[in-house]
């Protein structure tokens, strides 16, 4: 564990009972949604290229048209 995480649990030790409850239930919270986004967004990347490949071969057929902004 590094110093800086020792630290803030240290201070996060301080805390009421009910409060080091409440950040350990949101810091479970944010680990674990910081790990379905890793999940999805690898899962994404392949489907990226896709659309990718696809856009770039329909400008290669002229099947595409430029965007202008006015």
């Amino acid at each position: 564990m590094t110093e800086s995480l020792q630290n803030a649990f240290a201070l996060a030790a301080q805390l009421p009972d009910p409060d080091q409850d409440a950040f350990a239930a949101w810091l479970v919270a944010e680990l674990e949604s910081d790990g379905r986004w890793d999940a999805l967004f690898n899962k994404s990347q392949n489907l990226l290229s896709d659309l990718a490949r696809d856009a770039l071969a329909e400008h290669h057929r002229n099947e595409t048209e430029d965007w202008k902004t006015n």
